[in-house]
């Protein structure tokens, strides 16, 4: 009889139980993952912050918090995790009323590219685990990781070839900083002529101004790399030599802006920036590049590139076209706007096997040659 009255409580107390938790068991439960810094370069090491947060009394004795990141990441091995298209995690969790448990798990970027983790699926067993619960919250943390700079002694005297030509092409007279006084030539400007010391001297007289320098570079960045085989590793290493230019062009102070023919994983549109500078504007940039999806097909680099030299453009930017494509009709198209009195340079990366040795018909045209694409 004592046995009999036993399993009945025990059935008794299993189902109450069980309809308390049905109802119960994520009430005032928070699940939040984050990552502990907004942005990252590759290589770096970061930390992913779980934090769970039972505020009420009724404890879970097995909660499961299953989420995926991107396979790119490395963390230290874990029995609770799989990697296939994705890098999935299982944690497990026992959890009394009104605790509170963060975990911190390391783990290296790899890869460019903007993450973010939107959800986190939760599964709990009752007290006898036996039944199973489960419910999906929301989540909002997002981590940029930058593109790869090209830092070698090579790559760094070509990127200073490059922007000394730009600079050097983006002197101008500055007329707030006057020089002195000389005599008229042919081609001097008429409002440059200085009236009082023309009657002094009975001989027209100019005024001159120091040299100054404000570079406005606009880069256009052409990922349709028309190049069977490593497409992918080519268009991440054109991304790099993009960053790295980029970086160099902020330290001497030069406006930027920036347009790829590829379309933004957030907007599905071609990434557009619009000029600035200094430290908030270069990490603008950066996000910008990192947030490419380079699997979507590129857009016409020819609209790209007459839409953006259409008049409605500062006179003094110059053009910094990056493009592992070099066709003919492409070169024709460059060769005609620098015609037209645009400033323009190209910048064609490419590998050693496809070099070249022809002269390409177009002034300020660079090779920079590929050695290795793990930028």
């Amino acid at each position: 009889m004592q046995y009999i009255i036993a399993i009945a409580l025990a059935i008794f107390l299993y189902y109450i139980q069980d309809s308390y938790y049905k109802r119960h068991w994520n009430d005032q439960l928070t699940v939040t993952i984050t990552y502990n810094q907004t942005y990252a370069h590759i290589g770096d090491t970061l930390e992913l912050t779980e934090i769970i947060r039972n505020q009420k009394q009724l404890p879970l004795s097995l909660l499961y918090a299953k989420f995926r990141t991107s396979r790119s990441f490395i963390f230290e091995q874990s029995s609770s995790a799989a990697i296939s298209d994705y890098y999935y995690r299982n944690d497990a969790f026992s959890i009394l009323g009104n605790q509170q448990i963060t975990r911190k798990l390391p783990f290296q970027v790899t890869k460019r590219g903007y993450y973010t983790i939107n959800s986190v699926h939760l599964v709990a067993k009752d007290l006898f685990l036996l039944k199973t619960y489960a419910a999906v919250t929301e989540n909002d943390t997002s981590l940029y990781v930058y593109p790869g700079l090209l830092l070698s002694h090579r790559d760094i005297q070509l990127t200073n070839t490059i922007i000394g030509d730009i600079l050097t092409r983006n002197l101008y007279e500055d007329p707030m900083s006057f020089r002195g006084i000389r005599d008229y030539c042919s081609g001097d400007s008429m409002r440059y002529i200085n009236w009082k010391a023309t009657a002094k001297n009975s001989s027209l007289q100019v005024n001159t101004f120091y040299d100054t320098q404000q570079a406005h570079v606009m880069l256009l960045v052409n990922l349709d790399t028309q190049k069977p085989g490593h497409t992918e590793r080519l268009k991440e290493y054109i991304l790099s030599v993009a960053a790295t230019l980029i970086q160099q062009l902020n330290n001497h102070g030069v406006y930027i802006s920036l347009q790829i023919n590829s379309n933004d994983c957030l907007t599905g549109t071609p990434l557009y920036i619009t000029e600035g500078s200094g430290t908030e504007h270069l990490h603008k940039l950066f996000q910008g590049i990192a947030r490419m999806d380079v699997n979507s097909p590129a857009t016409d680099f020819y609209q790209l590139l007459y839409s953006a030299s259409e008049p409605d453009f500062c006179d003094q930017t110059s053009y910094l076209i990056l493009s592992n494509d070099h066709n003919t009709d492409l070169i024709r198209a460059c060769a005609t706007l620098q015609q037209q009195g645009k400033n323009l340079t190209f910048l064609c990366p490419e590998y050693s096997s496809f070099l070249h040795t022809a002269n390409v018909p177009l002034d300020h045209f660079y090779y920079w040659e590929i050695i290795n694409d793990k930028a």
